[in-house]
């Protein structure tokens, strides 16, 4: 019988790579492609201040939300909030136009997901654009609802689709089996999930307030509920950000 020997890096003459460079590399799939992860930290610090701004922003124009709500300068207080969230919508899409493509730039190599993250970028940049100057005008003039029944239009459909940008921070950093990690990736998706939902009323809020139906009460309850949606997606991002970091 003939014994079978391996000396150094060659068995049957060929050549053995070590065990480290036979260890798969971890992928995702976005849609029909399969990329690799990688992240990039210098990214990652970019898109994380971007979450910020939307943590504060989003609370800001939940609270004047409220106060709106409330009746309390009802014009004055619902346009702020109109612009705050116009201001925190540029400036976060900013953060992911130089932020994200760093953080996942080797996941968007496909022909599908650079497309998808120009349309959610563009989109954030032009809404923002719209809510300071939708905000900016009523705060000057005498049609002051109908303009924020129009961002209302324009938020709620802005945040419908940007939901999948929300959604691409759960494929920054390398996969864990921990607890933060679990549950900063279930926190992203419970966001992404609420921001499609908040996106769907806003819209409906700024349809039926745009014909007449209760004006001021959806208008405002439009702007508290996409502060809330803003808060919330930007608190997730950020906690599955720090968690990426962390590792």
């Amino acid at each position: 019988m003939d014994t079978i020997e391996t000396r150094g890096n060659t068995q049957y003459g060929q050549t053995v790579e070590p065990a480290e460079a036979q260890r798969p590399t971890e992928r995702r799939s976005w849609g029909t492609e399969t990329e690799p992860m990688r992240p990039g930290r210098g990214g990652m610090r970019v898109a994380g201040s971007g979450s910020i701004v939307e943590i504060i922003g989003g609370l800001a124009a939940t609270v004047l939300g409220i106060v709106a709500v409330s009746q309390v300068e009802p014009a004055y207080t619902a346009s702020v909030a109109c612009l705050i969230i116009g201001v925190t919508l540029l400036i976060s899409g900013a953060a992911v136009a130089f932020g994200f493509r760093n953080a996942v730039g080797e996941m968007t190599t496909g022909r599908g997901a650079p497309m998808r993250l120009g349309i959610g970028v563009t989109t954030k940049l032009l809404a923002g654009l719209a809510g300071i100057v939708l905000g900016i005008v009523a705060l000057s003039t005498l049609v002051t609802w109908t303009l924020l029944a129009i961002s209302a239009l324009v938020f709620g459909a802005a945040l419908l689709i940007t939901s999948d940008l929300a959604m691409r921070a759960n494929y920054v950093g390398e996969p864990s089996q921990g607890s933060a990690f679990t549950a900063g990736r279930g926190a992203v998706f419970v966001a992404a999930g609420l921001q499609i939902a908040v996106g769907l009323v806003t819209l409906l809020f700024g349809l039926l307030a745009l014909v007449g139906i209760r004006t001021v009460l959806l208008s405002e309850i439009a702007m508290l509920i996409v502060g809330v949606s803003i808060f919330v997606t930007g608190c997730a991002v950020a906690w599955r950000m720090m968690g990426a970091r962390g590792r």
